[in-house]
């Protein structure tokens, strides 16, 4: 295995150094993910929270299928869906579930009453759709990002305070077990001083991913900013989560400087393809990600520590770190549990158990992608243009789309050894984080 140093590069574990951490007695405790979420509700009570759903469609129909296994568990009773024209697999766990689709949120939560609404609307109605149920007495659980808009996500966030219920948000690696253990051993120091953290999401999208509503890829909508971008959205889970790592319990760390090199190939106001340097304190976190792209990888993260190297690998257990002496730490894959945030909502309410990611917590992120974004004017983001040449139309999942020739390449180099973002990225100055 390569000798650490504050010095050694991302790209320094090779294959046969991944190998020698795969092995099982080097599995680190908090990696079991056992927690006994289901036996401490159900011996603390009998009933099920009452949980409605606000759209139901897309990943919408992901979530609700969550909610219906918690259900078989008796953990929660799903009275209501609301969607004014649930389509393809949101109408059909609907009908598997006995519901009928209710069009009018608020006369929903009149005559339902829940403890829970979980919201998976479009982005642009979740302030709406959130602050309408918080006034209503029921507890918040919306889908990442908060909102389409920090202004928007402020006003959930006073919301919360003045109806005295909680307003989670849907990141959810930071309501993993394993991301849990991660972020409270690097705030206690066991991992040494961060000074590196860095992502590479290579994730190819078709025509048909920009063309699916309204609103995707689009800057503005009805006059406000909704900034909907591979930053915002598709790979929001794992800027966030850099800065989710860094920050004090249940809170992300608010960056002190920012800059960013955009790329724009699709047909859209906003971004498809980023590299995005973010400073908080004496820690830097680069994030690289493109659309525009022939391939589909799991997500590529590293981090480098004073004491070690932290490193992502799900085929190998997840994250794993790697210290300088002794033996590797195994802390578990987050994607191994996507429905963790349900259990841990039903546990908040139940047994008082803090939210991890409220929407203080996830407007960080919110406002450094509106700040590196949004434009002066309502015009379309900042974002250099590819040239056409390098420009082709490839197969993708959901049929075909465009891909920049040689983009994956460079992207990974930037993650891996620091390089500099493609020529014809725009670059956006340094900016300071206002949020």
């Amino acid at each position: 295995m390569p000798a650490l140093s504050p010095n050694t590069p991302f790209g320094a574990f090779g294959p046969a150094d991944r190998r020698a951490l795969r092995q099982p007695e080097l599995l680190h405790p908090c990696a079991l993910e056992s927690w006994p979420i289901g036996e401490r509700i159900m011996a603390m009570q009998t009933t099920a929270v009452r949980v409605l759903q606000v759209g139901c469609g897309g990943y919408g129909a992901f979530i609700l299928r969550g909610l219906l296994d918690l259900q078989a568990e008796g953990l929660v009773q799903v009275v209501a869906g609301v969607d004014p024209a649930p389509r393809g697999a949101g109408a059909e766990v609907l009908a598997e579930a006995g519901l009928k689709a209710e069009a009018d949120l608020d006369q929903a939560l009149a005559r339902h009453r829940p403890e829970l609404v979980v919201i998976a609307s479009p982005i642009h109605l979740h302030a709406t759709h959130a602050i309408s149920a918080m006034a209503q007495g029921a507890h918040v659980l919306c889908e990442k990002p908060a909102a389409g808009n920090l202004e928007d996500a402020q006003a959930m966030a006073a919301a919360a305070r003045q109806y005295d219920r909680w307003c989670a948000i849907g990141f959810q690696w930071s309501y993993s077990p394993a991301v849990l253990q991660l972020k409270a051993d690097i705030a206690a120091g066991r991992l040494g001083r961060p000074e590196e953290l860095a992502s590479c999401v290579l994730w190819a999208r078709a025509h048909s991913y920009y063309q699916r509503n309204q609103w995707a890829g689009r800057a503005w909508l009805d006059g406000r900013w909704l900034g909907d971008s591979i930053l915002s959205n598709a790979t929001a889970h794992h800027l966030h989560h850099h800065l989710f790592l860094l920050g004090a319990d249940g809170a992300a760390a608010a960056p002190d400087r920012m800059q960013a090199a955009l790329g724009r190939v699709n047909a859209i106001d906003t971004c498809d393809s980023a590299v995005v340097d973010v400073m908080v304190g004496d820690t830097h976190i680069r994030h690289c990600a493109s659309h525009a792209v022939a391939v589909e990888w799991a997500p590529l993260m590293r981090g480098r520590f004073s004491e070690g190297l932290l490193d992502y690998r799900p085929e190998a257990g997840g994250f794993i770190f790697q210290p300088r002496q002794g033996s590797a730490r195994v802390y578990g894959d987050p994607e191994a549990h996507p429905h963790h945030k349900l259990r841990h909502c039903v546990l908040a309410l139940r047994e008082g158990t803090p939210i991890p990611c409220d929407v203080n917590c996830a407007s960080v992120h919110l406002g450094l992608v509106e700040a590196l974004q949004r434009p002066h004017d309502q015009g379309p983001s900042p974002a250099g243009e590819a040239p056409a040449e390098l420009v082709g139309e490839v197969p993708m999942r959901g049929g075909s789309g465009l891909a920049v020739k040689g983009l994956e390449h460079g992207l990974l180099r930037c993650w891996a050894n620091g390089a500099e973002a493609p020529a014809w990225f725009q670059k956006i100055g340094q900016s300071h984080y206002q949020g």
